[in-house]
């Protein structure tokens, strides 16, 4: 899939990296990609293994929906998925919060006057 570049404009092959970060005692990763010719980064996700985990679990849930035999147990199951979705979007979205407060203060600890 060939994405467009939104600051140098150019178009390129999308392709996901992963950067970790150590913040406290938990591991953030930051999947992202990356322009070839500006090296600008663009965010996908943000990830801590409750969020691998969580997606895991979707993952299992949305193939066993089919397996579902009757309408009511599959619309249960349905339910139950889409809170697992939203509780990983608000896990993701805390990850990003926590990886990036942190990339900030080490920003203003860098360019702190000693």
């Amino acid at each position: 899939m060939d994405v467009r570049c939104d600051k140098c404009r150019i178009m390129f092959s999308a392709r996901l990296y992963e950067e970790e970060k150590q913040i406290g005692n938990e591991v953030i990763t930051q999947t992202y990609m990356q322009c070839p010719v500006c090296a600008s980064k663009f965010p996908v996700c943000y990830d801590t293994p409750e969020t691998f985990a969580l997606k895991k679990k979707i993952k299992k849930m949305s193939h066993a929906i089919g397996a579902c035999e009757t309408v009511k147990a599959r619309q249960r199951m349905m339910k139950r998925l889409q809170k697992k979705r939203q509780m990983l979007n608000e896990k993701m979205e805390q990850a990003k919060q926590r990886y990036c407060g942190e990339r900030e203060n080490e920003d203003e600890r860098n360019n702190k006057p000693e």
